[in-house]
């Protein structure tokens, strides 16, 4: 099969006018449909995440990591309620009024994006943005995010803290027991090997010695 670069070459020319057509009416209607389209703002905030204070080999009880904390956390974030009263209290959305609940809800969690990022030896970190008409909203809805998951760390921390104090306090009781019992059965032991312990061997030697002074 012999190439022809002419031909090709030809019909190339020939459609180019056709090609530059479709381009130039493509970009002038992308253009116009970005010039339409409403302005939007996003709005981002990220928090930083500690780990336990308490190390694992003090007290073996059960605890997340980082992590899986955020994780919790952002499933409790962009729960059905808490987006509702979001989106009621802030007029996320300019036909809010005609829209459905669950629509409200896909709205605000297709807006919304939180991102987590961490590692071996690395800081955890979450990421929150939001996505609204006006600035302000979009700065609002960030701001209630971050006091929610703040308020939800809160509790988060205060939980594993009661856990924490709980397990001592069963482990106080119960290595009091044990010293308790360890301390009757020695003065049991005591009292049953009186005359054989070492405990009085020094009081027994000195009688010892004046008998004999006495004798002598």
């Amino acid at each position: 099969m012999n190439f022809d670069l002419n031909f090709y070459w030809g019909l190339f020319v020939k459609r180019l006018p056709v090609m530059l057509a479709l381009f130039l009416i493509c970009a002038i209607s992308a253009t116009v449909s970005a010039l339409k389209l409403p302005p939007t703002y996003s709005t981002s905030a990220q928090l930083l995440v500690e780990e336990a204070q308490i190390p694992d080999s003090m007290v073996q009880v059960s605890q997340l990591d980082a992590s899986q904390q955020l994780q919790v956390i952002e499933q409790r974030l962009l729960t059905r309620v808490n987006l509702l009263d979001i989106a009621r209290k802030f007029d996320v959305f300019e036909d809010m009024r005609s829209m459905t609940p669950d629509d409200i809800v896909e709205e605000m969690r297709s807006q919304t994006r939180i991102r987590r990022t961490g590692g071996q030896g690395q800081a955890t970190l979450m990421s929150v943005s939001f996505e609204a008409r006006f600035a302000q909203t979009a700065a609002n809805v960030v701001n209630e995010y971050v006091t929610l998951i703040q308020q939800e760390s809160t509790d988060f921390r205060m939980r594993r803290a009661e856990t924490t104090l709980s397990f001592f306090e069963q482990e106080v009781a119960r290595l009091g027991e044990d010293l308790d019992q360890q301390s009757n059965q020695i003065v049991v032991f005591k009292n049953e090997n009186a005359n054989a312990l070492p405990g009085d061997l020094t009081y027994r030697q000195n009688r010892q010695t004046l008998l004999q002074e006495r004798e002598a």
